[in-house]
């Protein structure tokens, strides 16, 4: 992925030094033009300067589901946590309880409880359900089970939800997907190889044992999930 350095300049309103950083890094990063493969098909990683890409799973989140929504209509797609618009400009609704964005519009509500105007083909989530229940002030792990429930408020019959999730970092959501408490039509998974932010492929088993945070930092490991409503609900 290219970007621009002005563009991006005056769209995040990050500091000049931080840019340097970043623009820095990019052109000496060893990931710079490097790829990794993921369900058959080749991606370049992102570096970005938000999030500091090069160092975590945001390098191979964002192509991924950039790609997805290349898919789309951008009117048929909800996003469940602002992340995509701080790599694109992008129009499609976004829901996220917490964050406040001068660059667009989003629907502050909390994702279990809101109710849609109108339904979605698709939905997307990056390294977002792990916090429900977790991160916020009154602890409930268990919250994250009401997610069935309001994917079938936000999906049209045949619609999906596809996400993404650290592997690791919330142990009550790991074992209720590894358990099929969240009911998913597919799983695939990532984890990452090297120091230098690499990634590959891997089988579901070899993802689950991997830790939060160790050997690298943050996720070790990445769940990208799936759940399809009905045709014919």
């Amino acid at each position: 992925m290219r970007y621009s350095l002005i563009h991006e300049l005056k769209r995040e309103k990050a500091s000049l030094q931080d840019f340097i950083r970043w623009y820095c890094f990019h052109r000496k990063s060893p990931l710079r033009y490097e790829t990794f493969r993921f369900n058959g098909r080749n991606y370049l990683y992102c570096i970005h300067h938000h999030n500091h890409t090069w160092r975590n799973e945001r390098a191979i989140e964002i192509p991924i589901f950039l790609n997805l929504l290349h898919q789309y209509p951008p009117e048929v797609v909800l996003e469940i946590g602002n992340v995509l618009s701080h790599y694109r400009r992008l129009t499609h609704d976004v829901v996220d309880k917490y964050e406040i964005s001068f660059r667009r519009s989003i629907i502050r509500e909390d994702v279990l409880t809101y109710t849609p105007k109108r339904r979605y083909d698709l939905c997307i989530s990056i390294s977002t359900f792990e916090h429900i229940g977790l991160d916020e002030g009154n602890k409930d792990q268990e919250k994250i089970l009401g997610l069935t429930t309001s994917f079938q408020r936000f999906l049209n019959p045949g619609g999906r939800v596809i996400f993404s999730i650290p592997l690791g970092y919330n142990l009550f959501l790991d074992e209720s997907i590894f358990n099929g408490k969240v009911p998913l039509a597919n799983c695939s998974f990532m984890h990452r190889v090297s120091a230098d932010n690499r990634w590959e492929q891997t089988d579901m088993f070899t993802a689950f044992k991997r830790q939060y945070g160790k050997p690298y930092p943050s996720a070790n490991a990445l769940l990208i999930g799936e759940y399809r409503e009905n045709d014919d609900r």
